[in-house]
């Protein structure tokens, strides 16, 4: 191999450019093929990315409609629950309607039972003293009967008003059995009154009660109780309201028992046995300490 001192210069330079060139060469390809793995890396992770913002936006997409969906049903059940309240009131108000025209209709009821009453009782007077009268005349009328010394035209006279008497009692007797039965009708029908009149307090507290409004709830149930006494669904409706609501334990109890006494051998009554237990356990405990 010839020394590169021996060399012609034109060629030792000529080897150098091409040196250079080749390096240059060289460096511009490598750093061009490491922009394009670079650019090819960037391509693929925005490739990337734009996936995941596709599928970000399908998610916020569903996320939207099932939002949507939550929002439609909760307007549904906000007018549904609007709907219920203005049917609550409505039933409410035509409840109050029914109660007032029930209660005057039982009044009415009332005052003609009492006016029957009242002719009951002048029947019984007058159909006592007809009797009395009867018995009198038919007394005068033997007595003539017996006497040698009164004419037949008296003895016919005194009988005839004895008999006229006797008919008059007989009529008041059936004046007085009409007004019994009457009477009897009309008490059947007050009996009925009351109840239906009891039995719509019990639906307006009902209403009133679903309504929150216990204050009014009670009054109502009171009215119930007032014309049946002893009517277990009441009590025991109370008893829940002074429990669960009021937080009255006294009246709570009180109601319950009145419920056990009413209605011994219902499937609640062992339920609330246990429940008065416990109360009176609890009652007993904390006066103690």
């Amino acid at each position: 191999m010839p020394e590169l001192s021996k060399l012609p210069r034109k060629v030792l330079y000529a080897g150098v450019a091409i040196a250079l060139v080749a390096a240059l060469f060289a460096f511009e390809y490598f750093r061009l093929r490491s922009n394009l793995n670079s650019t090819t890396r960037i391509t693929q992770n925005l490739r990337e990315e734009l996936d995941g913002m596709r599928k970000e936006n399908e998610t916020f997409k569903m996320s939207e409609l099932s939002d949507k969906s939550s929002i439609d049903k909760l307007s549904e059940q906000v007018h549904t629950l609007a709907q219920d309240r203005s049917m609550s009131a409505s039933r409410q108000g035509e409840l109050k309607l029914k109660v007032t025209d029930a209660e005057k209709t039982l009044q009415a009821q009332n005052r003609k039972i009492s006016e029957l009453e009242s002719k009951l009782k002048e029947a019984e007077s007058n159909r006592s003293r007809q009797k009395k009268t009867s018995a009198n005349l038919e007394q005068q009328t033997r007595s003539a009967k017996a006497n040698p010394g009164m004419t037949a035209e008296y003895v016919k006279l005194v009988e005839n008003e004895w008999m006229e008497a006797v008919a008059k009692t007989g009529e008041l007797d059936k004046d007085l059995h009409r007004t019994l039965t009457e009477l009897s009708g009309q008490n059947q029908e007050r009996s009925r009154l009351r109840n239906d009149t009891a039995t719509m307090h019990y639906n307006l507290a009902v209403i009133l009660t679903e309504q929150q409004n216990f204050s009014a709830a009670l009054l109502e149930y009171r009215k119930v109780l007032e014309i049946r006494p002893n009517d277990p669904d009441a009590h025991y409706n109370l008893a829940v309201i002074y429990d669960d609501y009021l937080k009255n334990n006294e009246k709570a109890l009180e109601h319950y028992r009145r419920y056990i006494e009413a209605a011994p051998n219902t499937a609640e009554a062992q339920k609330v046995r246990q429940w008065i237990k416990d109360k009176e356990f609890d009652t007993t405990f904390k006066f103690k300490v």
